[in-house]
Formats: structure tokens, sequence, C-alpha cells
């Protein structure tokens, strides 16, 4: 009665359908009192009929057929089903239908990193796809269909959180679900997850029956941006200076000891200018030209501070490539070296 797939029994004799289940009436708009008044021929566009002949009528006992085709719903439109028919006696067969759309889109998930997840208020169940099952560990316990279960494997820290973006949604004052958060794995490693989905039904009052939406393991992700962030926090917080530059000399990028250094109010009166602004005389030249065929330069030169003033600095600088191995961008180090030249 509750399966996936749209089951239905179909008497040639009586010429009717004398049984489906509820997903055959979700799945051609069909109260059931209904479908049993119909005949093979009512859910079946004419031309299709004529171009795809019905092939079960032919079948021994026992024997089963596949087939595709374009049947047709109660509002009129088209839908592709794949049945699979068996005859069961002399005048009775039964029939499986799926949705094709759906099959292709439950095979692209299936080879594609993401996992469904449906909730049923009514019924107080929980869908998890087995991509999420096998991601989790979660793969035989008895209670995987309930959502207490998945709530609770939410990462205590990130649970109050996920949980009042989750009841917004419900209760319909957020239109869509979308979370990221850590789960507790069954073998107690915790990963990261994102989670979006949409209420699909609410009865007449408003309340929501169903929610269902996919998911993402991030936790690759998650740890590549916190190194990156982390060395971004390091980068800016560093007293030497670092800066980047496009492979023209168009600078893209300061931290704030470079700002310091050039006597700038923020990174914004350096961040396009060209390394031939903030330099002095020809040495800037000769630096980039040996950037471009060694990769790699180290010395001293003379830069140029918002005011005008001059300062000396020491310096090196590298050709950054990308994953092709192609020169991307330049990046260098700067130490004012004021006081080591007064010194001398």
């Amino acid at each position: 009665e509750e399966g996936a797939d749209g089951v239905c029994f179909y008497d040639i004799r009586k010429d009717c359908y004398i049984g489906v289940n509820k997903r055959m009436t979700e799945l051609f708009g069909y109260s059931k009192e209904e479908f049993l008044r119909l005949k093979v021929t009512d859910i079946t566009f004419e031309d299709e009929i004529q171009i795809n002949p019905p092939r079960f009528i032919g079948l021994k006992l026992g024997e089963t057929v596949t087939n595709e085709r374009n049947f047709r719903r109660k509002n009129g439109t088209g839908i592709y089903i794949e049945s699979t028919t068996r005859r069961l006696t002399n005048s009775s067969f039964v029939s499986f239908m799926r949705d094709i759309n759906e099959l292709r889109w439950k095979l692209a998930l299936d080879t594609s990193e993401l996992g469904v997840w449906e909730m049923n208020f009514e019924k107080n169940s929980a869908f998890i796809s087995p991509k999420t099952r096998e991601q989790t560990g979660y793969l035989n316990e008895t209670d995987l269909s309930s959502p207490d279960f998945w709530l609770s494997a939410i990462y205590k820290d990130d649970q109050e959180k996920t949980v009042g973006k989750f009841i917004q949604t419900v209760k319909g004052n957020s239109p869509s679900f979308d979370a990221t958060f850590r789960v507790v794995c069954k073998n107690g490693e915790m990963k990261w997850f994102r989670f979006t989905g949409k209420v699909t039904d609410r009865d007449s009052s408003g309340r929501a029956l169903r929610i269902i939406g996919i998911h993402e393991h991030i936790t690759d992700r998650v740890m590549k941006e916190n190194e990156l962030r982390l060395k971004g926090a390091a980068i800016e917080s560093t007293l030497s200076g670092i800066g980047m530059a496009e492979l023209d000399g168009t600078i893209t990028y300061v931290n704030s000891a470079i700002v310091k250094m050039w006597g700038a109010e923020s990174s914004a009166d350096l961040v396009g200018k060209k390394l031939t602004d903030v330099f002095y005389g020809d040495g800037v030249y000769n630096s980039m030209h040996l950037l471009q065929n060694e990769g790699s330069v180290h010395g001293e030169d003379t830069a140029i501070r918002i005011d005008g003033s001059l300062f000396p600095v020491e310096f090196s600088a590298n050709v950054i490539h990308d994953e092709q191995g192609k020169p991307a961008c330049l990046f260098g180090s700067f130490i004012d070296i004021t006081q080591r030249r007064e010194a001398q």
C-alpha cells in the first residue's frame, strides 16, 4: 500500500482495474474509487496505443513484460511510466509502475555525492537515502525511519541553530530550509553536511505534512575553507608586509602590514595600482624581468609611500602557478629596513 512503486491489478474479463495502491493514485491523480471504474484505455493516449500496443495480453501465466509508455493523467497531462506486468491468472494481471523522470533523477543522485531526505509529519516518519547512510555509517539501525534519530545525530553545538531554522521552515516563516552543520557518525567521527529542503505539502490549516530535500557531504570543502581562513588570518596578522599582484603588476591584495608600511588608510588605497606606482626607479622593472625568467627574486628596493616619501624595503617575490602549472600571479613579502640603513 505504501510502496514507492504504483501497483495495480487489472481484470481483462471485467475490463477494469480491481485494485490500486496509494502510489497509483498519486501518479495519475485519480482517487481509488475513481480508478476502480477505469479501463486501461482511460489512462492511455489513443495515438500511444497505436504506436505502442499493450504487450501483456499474450502473456502466459507467470510471465512478465516491461514496457515504457506515455500514460494520461486525470488532468490530461502525460506521464512517462516504466511498467512491469505479470499475468497472475487467466484473466488478471498485476503491474508495477514507476515514473521514468523520477527514476532518472534518482539515478543522477546515486551517481553523485548528493543524498535525499524526507520527513512525513503525518506518519512521524523519515526517509534517508542509502547515500546518506553510507556516508554516516548508520546502515541497519532499527530506528532509521524516526525523525528524532536523525535530529539527535546533529552535533550538539549545531543542534539549536539547525533545529531553529528547520522549525521556521515548517511553520512557513522561511520559504526553504538551508543549514550547514556537523553530524556525529556511527564511528564517532564528525562530518560536515549541507542540508536543503522545502515543505511540499500542507493541510487546509497550513500545517506542514511533508518536507523533502537533498544534502551534500562537504567535509573536505569546509576543511579547505578553514585552512584558507587560517592562512589568511596568519598572513593578515604577520608583521611582514604581504602582497599579491597580477602578472602585469596590478596589485590585487595587501595585508595590514603593507597598508601601515606604505602609510595608507586602507588596502583600497593600494589595490588596483601598478607595482611601478609604489616603487621608485628602475629596480621594479629589473625585478619583474627576473620573475618572468627565473620565477623568483630577492633583494632590496626603494618604495614610495602614499604621501610621496621614499623608504627602503627588503623583499622576496615569487611567481605562483595554478594547478596546470601555468603562471597565475605574483606573491611578495616586504620588510621596512629604514632602521637597518640608519644603523649602518
